[in-house]
């Protein structure tokens, strides 16, 4: 039976955070869905953090220069080691250069026939929205936003297509 493991047909306790590998020649491992980890899968993996256990805004940018306050309790918080300073430590207390600054810009998806009037992008840099202030299919009246969303701050922006947001109006 799903859930259920061995000859004794044990339960599997890897709750809603894991995978149990159930079966009567299985051994009721609970393999943990990305941010877990655990024998059951009930705390939050390295760079994880909170109830949900989700990624730090720090994990990715080089532990290098800043520890993540993640696990159950955490608040995702970067903790910067010394000679860095940001939200994300990013900025060089040495030199002060903020090294995102010094990154290459993305080419987004868009209509070259529209115009950007703002942008917006998530603490996380997960998120960035785009908003234009007149459509090319609906005219001046109606603006619309682009809206691109990725898993995790390492998928390149390149690679995604924008929801499109448009004021039916």
């Amino acid at each position: 039976a799903p859930n259920f493991f061995g000859a004794a047909c044990e339960p599997c306790s890897c709750g809603l955070n894991g995978i149990c590998m159930d079966g009567l020649l299985a051994t009721g491992t609970c393999v943990c869905l990305d941010g877990w980890r655990g024998a059951n899968c009930t705390e939050c993996a390295s760079g994880y953090y909170g109830p949900t256990c989700e990624p730090c805004s720090c994990s990715g940018y080089g532990s290098d220069r800043g520890e993540c306050l993640d696990g159950l309790q955490g608040n995702g918080s970067c903790v910067c080691l010394s000679g860095w300073e940001g939200y994300f430590c990013n900025i060089s207390q040495e030199v002060g250069i903020d090294i995102f600054a010094q990154t290459e810009p993305v080419p987004l998806q868009i209509d070259a026939t529209e115009a950007i009037e703002s942008v917006a992008v998530s603490s996380d840099l997960r998120v960035i929205a785009a908003s234009f202030p007149s459509d090319s299919v609906n005219g001046v009246s109606s603006g619309s936003i682009l809206v691109w969303e990725r898993q995790n701050v390492s998928t390149s922006l390149k690679t995604l297509t924008p929801a499109k947001l448009t004021d039916p109006d």
